[in-house]
């Protein structure tokens, strides 16, 4: 019914299923001319008032530049006015941009 090996047994098996159990690392290739756009959240002091404010980032990681714009709130508006600026601001438009999980943007 039960086990009936040994001990030292259990403990070799253990022992070679922690040496073989190593980390794995996925390499992240940035190529140039993608770009990740993230909406986020931050306070901010607004005349002197502590307020919650929204700030769109897009980065262009091949060359780690970055676009940072703050806004009263996340809405469809902002994310295609941060999305103008930027692309103003880079100078052009990336060939492909991903997008981190932005409820106003996939809903």
């Amino acid at each position: 019914m039960g086990y009936e090996g040994k001990y030292t047994q259990v403990k070799e098996a253990v022992r070679e299923l922690m040496r073989v159990k190593q980390e794995v690392f996925m390499p992240l290739i940035h190529r140039p001319g993608e770009a990740q756009v993230d909406f986020g959240h931050a306070l901010g002091k607004i005349s002197g008032v502590l307020r919650k404010v929204g700030f769109f980032v897009m980065v262009l990681q091949y060359s780690d530049a970055f676009f940072i714009m703050a806004f009263e709130r996340e809405c469809t508006e902002s994310n295609w006015k941060g999305h103008a600026q930027a692309f103003e601001s880079f100078g052009g438009v990336p060939n492909r941009i991903s997008y981190d999980n932005s409820k106003v943007l996939v809903s």
